[in-house]
């Protein structure tokens, strides 16, 4: 089988959300803090139609922001919020 088509959308693979994690842990990132992220994106991972699936570049951008407004929430300070953002970036 080989793939039919071409995904319109770029997105965040599972593959690449792992590479994710592992910058956010090289950056100093404690296990429970990358789990909250992890949390935050397994939806749109886990999506059941498959041109869905992955994270795409406006659930990225709707979720950083959700993170910036309620930054007391998530646990987060500006520069881990710019860390998560750069290195989900890097794969859109």
């Amino acid at each position: 089988m080989g793939i039919f088509f071409n995904d319109p959308k770029p997105h965040i693979s599972k593959l690449e959300f792992q590479k994710v994690r592992n910058h956010l842990s090289a950056e100093g990132f404690n296990h429970k803090q990358i789990e909250h992220v992890a949390g935050m994106f397994i939806g749109d991972l886990e999506e059941k139609a498959r041109l869905e699936k992955g994270i795409s570049k406006e659930e990225v951008e709707q979720k950083i922001d959700w993170m910036r407004k309620d930054k007391a929430g998530h646990n987060f300070s500006d520069h881990q919020i710019n860390t998560i953002e750069e290195a989900m970036r890097k794969f859109i």
